[in-house]
């Protein structure tokens, strides 16, 4: 669902504008989708929207993008980011005989480069973690085959924090420092009681995020 302000102070009132569509058929608008984790971001003059939906009426979960049109219409049919079980650690349970499972994409900048970070494995259980997709040089956001994953997690859980996945970026007031934001269990067992975490992260020499994984702060 696509929101519009009232007026140019985003504190006022949103009024209802449109609800994105998110299927195969953009010129006629039929067999919408099931989608969540939108997220808008602008890549070399152009804006984008990606999410995580399902490819038909079954219950699994890819990582999709479109072209926008404009604000609250995207041109042209999605196009599907990936596999979502190229490696064990992205399946439910980190299990070879579960099904993969790919959410929450953000858009992440640094030094000209792009990088997707996605959610993956369960959300309700202690495997959930970060994975990444690296936009080649000159790459074309649609374009699958423009993207690579990384082989491994980007972002994990430890002994005492565990669970952890759906993140955004922010930065300090002075703009010195970049923060990776994330919710994480509050428990082992399987559900979804979660509490929210900050801590800032740096780059490798590579110019890769570098989300680290000993401090996090309640």
């Amino acid at each position: 669902v696509v929101l519009e302000s009232s007026s140019a102070d985003p504190q006022a009132a949103f009024r209802f504008k449109m609800e994105l569509y998110t299927g195969d058929f953009p010129e006629t608008r039929r067999t919408n989708r099931w989608a969540i984790d939108g997220t808008v971001f602008e890549w070399a003059g152009a804006r984008y929207f990606a999410w995580s939906g399902w490819a038909d009426h079954r219950d699994e979960q890819w990582l999709y993008i479109a072209a926008m049109e404009n604000p609250w219409t995207l041109r042209g049919p999605r196009r599907r980011l990936c596999a979502n079980d190229d490696y064990v650690w992205e399946r439910v349970g980190e299990s070879a005989k579960q099904r993969g499972l790919n959410e929450a994409p953000q858009a992440l900048m640094h030094e000209g480069r792009l990088f997707l970070i996605y959610s993956c494995s369960g959300s309700w259980q202690r495997t959930y973690k970060l994975g990444m997709l690296t936009l080649r040089a000159g790459g074309d956001p649609l374009n699958a085959k423009d993207w690579t994953k990384s082989p491994t997690p980007v972002f994990q859980s430890t002994e005492t924090l565990f669970g952890v996945g759906h993140c955004s970026f922010t930065t300090s007031p002075d703009l010195r420092e970049r923060w990776i934001l994330f919710h994480a269990k509050k428990e082992r067992s399987e559900g979804w009681r979660r509490s929210i975490f900050a801590q800032p992260f740096e780059w490798s020499p590579k110019g890769e995020p570098l989300f680290g994984n000993e401090k996090q702060l309640p």
